[in-house]
């Protein structure tokens, strides 16, 4: 866990935690370059080196907390957008050494940075995840149908994305085919890790035989407290079963995780938004508008880690583009609606 984002010395994994039942072992470790010290409140956010605000940490922790603060938090208060921050350390039998810290950072705006060290900060973490998927997966057979067959992992997500993926539903009673993510909700989202050097090998018939890549550390993107992960899944809806939207969703996952699109900041600020010519597969590419559900299930729904928004992507025509540019999304999603299909994407020519 600790050594996830960098290289680690064999002896800091032997460290038994939970014996650093006093400050004087947390020290000797110190020393020996197998435990770091760490300031709760930043010195430049107006902490200071008294023992009160100084805890210790294995050395990846540090890191971690660090690029948080001087990444994401710093941006956050020279926008103005929060003026107060806090750390909640919580610990676990005797040891000095916290299980998790909890950065939450608020006024006007407030956002929070759970960091999961050991024990049982670790164990509640998957508890956390199994809770919120069991619950989506309920939500999700209530509103459209049970999740049955084969889901679609992203390989080049691998340990970016580890409980995510893509999943198609057939919700008979709507006469539909529901495509849709999988995970952006989860509590491990906003991604804590990013790709490198990704790579493909292929045979002489172009099947992929092997992956490749380096995953290296990223501080989370900041999103609301209140949001479940990205805070939205994102769905097609079509009266066939088809591949394509699968095209559209591997677009729409990524773009999200690595690209930091902020889709649904977006979509609150314009109320609809327009996506030109994203592949979906077989050389083909196609134009969407992207809003909120309209019909089959509420907007936005409660999960245990947060509020989820669905948002529904509809295939458009050329000319239809042309009209949410000039018009605006909302306009268009109006205009879909009059045509008698709304949000129901049509199959692709």
């Amino acid at each position: 866990m600790f050594g996830f984002f960098k290289k680690r010395e064999p002896d800091v994994q032997k460290v038994d935690l939970a014996a650093v039942n006093n400050r004087e072992k947390a020290e000797a470790l110190h020393r020996a370059g197998l435990l770091q010290k760490l300031f709760m409140r930043p010195l430049k956010f107006g902490g200071d080196e008294h023992p009160l605000n100084t805890i210790f940490v294995p050395p990846a922790v540090v890191k971690q907390k660090v690029d948080i603060d001087e990444q994401v938090i710093e941006p956050l208060i020279e926008a103005a957008k929060v003026t107060k921050y806090s750390v909640k350390p919580e610990y676990e039998g005797a040891s000095v050494v916290p299980t998790s810290l909890t950065i939450t950072v608020s006024d006007p705006e407030t956002y929070k940075f759970p960091i999961a060290i050991w024990g049982s900060a670790i164990d509640r973490a998957v508890e956390a995840s199994d809770r919120v998927y069991a619950a989506r997966e309920a939500l999700y057979s209530q509103h459209f149908g049970a999740i049955d067959g084969d889901v679609q992992k992203l390989m080049n997500l691998t340990g970016v994305w580890p409980g995510g993926c893509l999943v198609q539903i057939h919700a008979a009673r709507h006469q539909l085919w529901v495509s849709s993510s999988f995970g952006l909700t989860n509590p491990d989202m906003p991604a804590r890790t990013r790709t490198e050097q990704y790579a493909v090998e292929q045979d002489s018939q172009g099947r992929a035989t092997r992956y490749s890549m380096r995953l290296v550390g990223r501080p989370p993107r900041a999103v609301p407290a209140d949001w479940a992960g990205y805070g939205y899944e994102i769905l097609l809806l079509t009266r066939e079963k088809g591949y394509w939207p699968l095209g559209f969703l591997n677009w729409a996952v990524q773009a999200e995780i690595l690209n930091d699109m902020d889709l649904r900041r977006r979509i609150h600020k314009y109320g609809a938004m327009t996506v030109e010519d994203v592949s979906i597969g077989e050389g083909k590419s196609g134009d969407f508008l992207i809003a909120p559900i309209q019909q089959f299930a509420p907007a936005s729904i409660a999960l245990p880690n947060g509020s989820m928004e669905l948002l529904v992507a509809t295939l458009i025509t050329r000319p239809q583009m042309q009209y949410g540019i000039e018009k605006g999304g909302p306009a268009l999603l109006a205009e879909l609606d009059q045509t008698g299909h709304g949000q129901i994407s049509q199959t692709p020519g």
